[in-house]
């Protein structure tokens, strides 16, 4: 047959979209197109036609209705033989890749291969048979996947190559000498995180959920160092007010990913806890059309539903919406979940060397902060009995809690050259927090007992965040250089009226308690504060490359001031603090993609108060020096992380042994431990996470009862194991699979090492099922409803949480 003559019965699949079904009836008879045509397509031409990426997101489903889509979204004509094709079921393809990509992955396990007649016309062919010759045009897909990631970006499945957080540059994994974990929105959809701090139950260094179920805050502990609230990033920038008496929990649907730096990171970042930092990346508008909504039921009367929509509006501007709304009991009684949350933004390109994002998002929380109960009677045996789960130790209808936060972002990038890149980000937050809530107080004798006191809280908190750095890439030789010189600015203001009642809320059975018989007495505000705190620093970096040589260097000088006044004894105090901190790091690239390395990094963490002298507290201090190895290998969607660490904290307050009443700054906390991190996506069928973690945290100085012993909640081993398989052709493609188990080890609950909390392993689950454009899930966490526990003091235990099982139904289109 020759080129010019008709080919008989054929279908041209790029007209389906006027009529999808008379498509796939028409492709019942399509002929196969002439191999030989494939010789006058040229090397220039298949370039052209598969040079430009876009997004794709076709389910697993038969293959005739994932070409329809696939021309649907190219505008390729597709010529095939639909006898061929009828019975067979294509896995389907996601991401961000070019025409060619994605259709090599609608083909896997097909026996069907490719070939261009032209740049826009392309014809399906039966492989050769196994010792047959094949010319295909050549295909690159950089470590098994058709993604190009970028550091602020979307991945492909569980692996992430690239991160911006490590070094505020769009940098390898591989590349960075230090240990950062990268959490995917593909992770996150699969194992439905209600909050930020359930993300991190698969991160080796980390304790997620330290402190317990809470709805309005996230418990992080990091290396044995606690990671608060107000030290949470969002793109780079602080997310809360520092020291924020109130409580935030971002929501993880608005998040692209959520990344971790272990150890201290206050070159870029400024006042930071020494175990390290959490950056949670937004989710930005993108030109590939994006638009999903999904539904969720199940434990304690949880009802969700979510959308997500994006797009391009121009060529010029892009946008994007999020919102969600949760109604929702917990397994407290009495205790809600509810939140309202909506994000919008918009990206515009005035030119073709500037990008402009506008963000906002605007939250509210109505839920109780879950106060502790007695370590007797929950770690504890007791005469009395167990103290159950749902045990609320409130009043039903008096206590309330509301966070209300709204923030606005832009941020701006701009390529001077081909050397120099400019880029600045500016937040402005603002947050309101209204509460009144009850805890327990004293014990009444030795029985079940306690009274109840009552705290009252109003607080304001704003923060406006500035930064902005130049980047600068260049070569002195043969070497290479990615430079920044940067600043940032932070203002943080802090408003706070407080109420505290001693036994004002009345008395308790803890074990048998009777609500609504107590006499309950609102105190009245006694304290209140304004709090200003103002951080500026200047920092430098430079990643040098050298063949296969990476040296990171890196250096910031910070000021830290805080003026607070007291709104009832107008006593005004003042505080400021200057800090150098650096960072060294050095690995070798391996060209197997084995990286070892070594690194060295500071953190500095102002301290509020004086010592007997009247000399102001200076701030504490962190180093960490650490040495590893990553593993990136060619060809494989996986990274290894092995990691051992040697982390101090000095300038720690400790009691005065010549002062009574009084502290001094002599204290030192040190953590050292081993790390092994493992994620892997392999055939877009099975992606797998693992992890173990080994530290030995000790208090190595002090004056106080704490001397050579181990921090509350932390746990000396920490292991985790996750595993998701899903069905990518067959006639049960599409359903997948997904089983997991958390290790935490047994920890201590009081700063003396009084009493031990025990060891637990908690099992997640997961089952789902992709449909054309619906995703069907069940999850479950804690599956077999392992009791957990986590104790600070004798006083404050909390539960962690008890088996619970979300339904979800999402579509997309």
């Amino acid at each position: 047959m020759s080129v010019g003559q008709q080919v008989p019965s054929r279908c041209n699949y790029s007209k389906a979209k006027a009529n999808t079904y008379k498509a796939l009836l028409l492709a019942s008879g399509v002929a196969f197109a002439p191999a030989a045509v494939l010789a006058q397509a040229t090397d220039v031409q298949l370039a052209q036609a598969t040079a430009q990426t876009r997004g794709f997101d076709i389910a697993a489903q038969g293959l005739p209705q994932a070409l329809v889509r696939f021309t649907e979204v190219t505008g390729l004509q597709l010529f095939v033989d639909g006898n061929t094709t009828r019975a067979l079921q294509s896995p389907g393809v996601r991401g961000t890749m070019t025409p060619e990509a994605a259709l090599v992955r609608l083909l896997e396990g097909t026996g069907l291969t490719y070939r261009f007649i032209n740049p826009t016309t392309v014809t399906l062919v039966e492989a050769p048979k196994s010792g047959a010759a094949a010319v295909l045009p050549t295909l690159t897909v950089q470590g098994a996947r058709g993604v190009e990631e970028n550091a602020w970006g979307p991945v492909e499945g569980y692996v992430a190559t690239r991160s911006g957080t490590g070094t505020k540059t769009d940098t390898p994994l591989l590349e960075t000498p230090q240990t950062i974990t990268v959490i995917t929105r593909e992770q996150m959809d699969e194992q439905k995180p209600r909050q930020i701090g359930e993300t991190l139950r698969y991160v080796a260094g980390v304790r997620a959920e330290s402190g317990g179920l809470q709805m309005q805050h996230d418990g992080i502990q990091m290396r044995g160092f606690n990671q608060f609230a107000g030290y949470l990033y969002r793109d780079g920038t602080r997310e809360l007010p520092q020291a924020f008496l109130g409580f935030h929990a971002p929501e993880p649907y608005n998040m692209e990913r959520v990344e971790v730096i272990k150890g201290p990171a206050s070159i870029l970042y400024g006042q930071n806890s020494p175990g390290g930092l959490v950056n949670m990346v937004t989710k930005r508008p993108t030109d590939k059309p994006i638009n999903e909504v999904e539904v969720q039921g199940g434990s304690f009367e949880r009802k969700q539903i979510a959308a997500d929509v994006g797009g391009a509006a121009t060529d010029k501007v892009s946008y994007r919406l999020v919102a969600l709304a949760r109604d929702s009991e917990t397994q407290v009684d009495y205790v809600d979940d509810n939140r309202i949350f909506l994000a919008g933004g918009l990206t515009l390109r005035p030119g073709d060397n500037t990008t402009v994002t506008l963000l906002m998002d605007h939250q509210r929380d109505d839920s109780l902060y879950l106060y502790g109960l007695p370590s007797v009677g929950t770690v504890l045996s007791s005469a009395n009995g167990k103290i159950p789960l749902n045990r609320f130790i409130g009043e039903p209808g008096y206590d309330s809690n509301t966070l209300i936060k709204t923030s606005f972002s832009a941020l701006t990038e701009h390529q001077l050259s081909d050397i120099w890149t400019l880029r600045q980000t500016l937040r402005f937050s603002d947050h309101d927090y209204d509460a009144q809530s009850m805890f327990l107080g004293t014990q009444v004798g030795t029985g079940p007992i306690y009274n109840r006191n009552i705290q009252r809280r109003l607080a304001a908190g704003r923060v406006f965040t500035a930064d902005q750095h130049a980047e600068a890439k260049f070569e002195t030789g043969p070497v290479r250089h990615t430079a920044i010189l940067g600043f940032d600015y932070q203002h943080s203001s802090l408003d706070v009226m407080t109420g505290n009642g001693t036994g004002a809320g009345g008395q308790i059975n803890i074990f048998s308690p009777t609500y609504g018989v107590a006499t309950v007495t609102t105190p009245a505000f006694t304290s209140g504060s304004d709090q200003r705190i103002v951080q500026m620093g200047a920092y430098f970096q430079d990643q040098i490359k050298y063949d296969n040589w990476v040296l990171l260097l890196g250096g910031r000088q910070d000021r830290a001031v805080n003026d607070n006044y007291n709104r009832f004894t107008q006593n005004k105090a003042h505080q400021d603090d200057q800090a150098f901190t650096g960072r060294a790091g050095l690995m070798y690239l391996f060209d197997s993609g084995l990286a070892p390395y070594i690194s060295y990094a500071e953190s500095f963490e102002p301290v509020g108060g004086t010592d007997f002298a009247g000399s102001q507290f200076v701030p504490e201090t962190g180093q960490q020096r650490e040495i590893g190895v990553k593993f990136q290998p060619k060809g494989y969607d996986s990274f290894i992380t092995v990691s051992a660490f040697d982390l101090k904290r000095q300038n720690v307050t400790t009691t005065d042994p010549v002062n009574t009443g009084f502290s001094i700054q002599t204290g030192e906390v040190t953590s050292r431990g081993l790390e092994l991190e493992g994620k892997a996506s392999l055939n877009r069928e099975l992606d797998l996470i693992a992890t173990y973690t080994y530290q030995d945290v000790e208090v190595t100085r002090s004056n106080g009862t704490d001397f050579g012993k181990r921090p509350v909640r932390v746990p000396e081993h920490m292991a985790s194991l996750w595993a998701d398989y899903t069905l990518r052709s067959g006639e049960a493609a599409g359903l997948g699979f997904g089983a997991g188990v958390r290790y935490i080890g047994s920890s201590y609950g009081t700063s003396t090492n009084t009493f031990e909390v025990p060891a637990f392993a908690l099992f997640d689950s997961a089952v789902h099922y992709d449909w054309q454009n619906f995703r069907f899930a069940v999850n479950a966490a804690n599956l077999f409803d392992k009791e957990n526990l986590t104790c600070s003091s004798a006083t404050n235990c909390s539960y962690g949480i008890g088996r619970t099982i979300i339904a979800s139904v999402r579509y997309r289109w």
